[in-house]
């Protein structure tokens, strides 16, 4: 078979394919490489090219129509070259209208008494809109300046034309998607009220940053009990997802068992009204997953009893609850083993904590617990630290400010008397009289906040055999 025959037998391959496709309701764009093909195909198997009506839509939900509106923007987030949003809205999800935005033009939509306006993307399914980036990480869709505006839908409809589902959104797709209008669209203190129907769905986020901050900075009224039913994670998907925005509701549920990198990093840091946490079941951790996911939520008093993952990754449970001021106690950490900077500044700030939790660890990695409880100024009682070896500042910094701490037990014989590598300050500020109990087999001796503090009595303990 010749190169010619081969080539011609192709072309004509791909033309079947796009006949196939298109005859299913799905447009395929003149000039569609055929590697590009499989966005079409998702189209038909993810319902078809049939109008489902289930578009991305906003909607008033009073009598009154002056005055309540959404407002849209392209951001300008730097330089990301020249490009297109080509959105529609409508109605009754028959008669389109071109959506008129750019990085200088905002247009206002106002739907009449309890009407609902519709929006899609103009046009088959779009993937990659900007290089680098994709559409929604420079549009911002609203910031609606009435709490009776809700939105509701398929998100999808955005990205996909004719209304067909995708299966999992794009890399960057919608980050800040409604935050971004607290500082463009709204200038003023108030934040942007998010209102989501029971029947608003976020496609699966698989890919990176997928929702990274989508309603930072909002005021939240009401969120779908299934908002985040989906358990396939993505790096950084619902990091910065609420992120200092005021909450009204509860926090939604996460039942992901396994989780990915930064998938919940600041994602609900300082919702300062925020009183309970969801419960966290994930047995299978990544880097960064839950840091400073509540840090700052000042009235936070219930969170998760347990915390059931026995192994830990760097920076998984960095400052997770830092400056939580009103919990007062911990959930059971029974993680064996370690990873650098895992329970770093966890708790601290938190100052009504007083309760510590068990931490079981024997062998442990550098900047372990480094900061863990630093200014919880009514924990009476350290927790019982068995390893024998230290990693380098393991305990710097560690009980910091935990000015009723009277009693410490720690097992470990690596010599600190001259060292600043392990427990740096890791006693200072702490009650002026107590109890030390040391290892009997320990040789080191040092009198100072960065070892025992001088008022303190010391005991011996013989560790029981492993």
């Amino acid at each position: 078979m010749s190169v010619q025959t081969e080539l011609q037998r192709i072309i004509q391959a791909k033309a079947d394919i796009v006949t196939s496709i298109e005859n299913k309701g799905v447009t395929v764009p003149a000039g569609t490489k055929i590697d590009d093909l499989d966005d079409y195909v998702d189209q038909i198997q993810q319902g078809g090219g049939g109008d489902t009506g289930e578009y991305f839509y906003i909607e008033n939900t009073t009598q009154v129509t002056s005055g309540y509106s959404a407002s849209f923007k392209i951001a300008d987030r730097g330089n990301k070259g020249s490009f297109t949003i080509d959105l529609e809205y409508s109605t009754d999800k028959t008669n389109w209208q071109k959506l008129s935005i750019s990085r200088t033009s905002v247009q206002s939509l106002t739907p009449g008494a309890y009407q609902k306006i519709y929006l899609r993307h103009k046009g088959p399914i779009r993937t990659k809109y900007i290089s680098g980036s994709s559409l929604y990480d420079a549009f911002l869709v609203i910031g609606a300046n009435t709490s009776n505006i809700h939105y509701g839908g398929e998100l999808s409809s955005l990205v996909t034309g004719n209304n067909n589902k995708i299966n999992h959104v794009a890399e960057s797709e919608f980050q800040y998607l409604f935050f971004s209008g607290y500082y463009i669209w709204n200038q003023s203190a108030m934040k942007p009220y998010v209102y989501l129907n029971d029947d608003f769905k976020l496609p699966n986020c698989a890919n990176l940053n997928s929702y990274k901050g989508l309603f930072q900075s909002t005021t939240i009224n009401h969120l779908p009990s299934d908002l985040l039913s989906n358990t396939d994670l993505a790096e950084s998907c619902y990091e910065d997802m609420f992120s200092n925005a005021v909450m009204n509701v509860s926090a939604p549920a996460l039942p992901a068992t396994t989780l990915a990198k930064n998938c919940y990093k600041y994602m609900l840091s300082s919702c300062t009204n925020l009183t309970t946490a969801p419960a966290l079941p994930a047995t299978t951790l990544a880097v960064g997953c839950y840091e400073s996911m509540f840090s700052s939520c000042w009235k936070l008093t219930s969170i998760p009893a347990i915390l059931p993952a026995t192994t830990l990754y760097n920076n998984c449970y960095k400052s997770m609850f830092n400056g939580c001021k009103a919990i007062t106690t911990t959930p059971t950490l029974p993680a064996t083993t370690l990873a650098d900077y895992c329970y770093n500044n966890m708790f601290s700030g938190c100052s009504s904590l007083t309760t510590a939790p068990a931490l079981p660890a024997t062998t442990l990695a550098n900047s372990c617990y480094q900061y863990m409880f630093q200014g919880c100024t009514h924990l009476t009682t350290a927790p019982i630290l068995p390893a024998l070896q230290l990693s380098t500042a393991c305990y710097n910094l560690m009980f910091d400010g935990c000015t009723n701490i009277n009693y410490i037990k720690a097992m470990f014989t690596t010599d600190i008397s001259s060292s600043t590598s392990y427990t740096t300050n890791w006693l200072r500020n702490v009650a002026a009289t107590g109890t030390f109990v040391k290892n009997a087999n320990a040789t080191w001796s040092r009198t100072d906040a960065s070892g025992i503090p001088s008022g303190w009595t010391v005991q011996t303990e013989t560790p029981a055999a492993a």
